[in-house]
């Protein structure tokens, strides 16, 4: 499976580039992805009248584009609170992208009912 583009960003106005808080999100990151295909991640991270808040943006086939967010008093709780939000809409949308609603003409099905069958 293709590793996704992670980017963490930081917003310069309350808060400053992080490299440990990077190190800590980026594997956490990239083991939450393995659950589906996604193309690209993008993680900012901001302080807002005193939270900390991470907004993950993520960009999965079939041009899906899911915005996620989460806020706590800690960045490195927040980071461990987004994870299983990332997780669920990841595998979500897998399960919608992996079962096709149409019969494939390639796979085998049935072409007739009971009822005709009899006829």
């Amino acid at each position: 499976m293709n590793t996704p583009n992670i980017q963490i960003r930081f917003d310069h106005r309350n808060v400053a580039d992080s490299e440990s808080l990077a190190k800590y999100a980026y594997p956490k990151l990239e083991h939450v992805c393995q659950h589906g295909r996604v193309h690209d991640v993008t993680m900012t991270c901001s302080v807002e009248n005193g939270l900390h808040k991470i907004s993950v943006n993520l960009h999965m086939p079939q041009r899906f584009n899911e915005n996620i967010e989460a806020t706590s008093r800690d960045m490195y709780v927040t980071v461990d609170e987004i994870m299983p939000k990332i997780e669920r809409v990841i595998k979500e949308r897998t399960a919608i992208i992996g079962s096709p609603g149409h019969v494939s003409a390639a796979r085998p099905h049935d072409v007739f009912d009971e009822s005709e069958e009899d006829i």
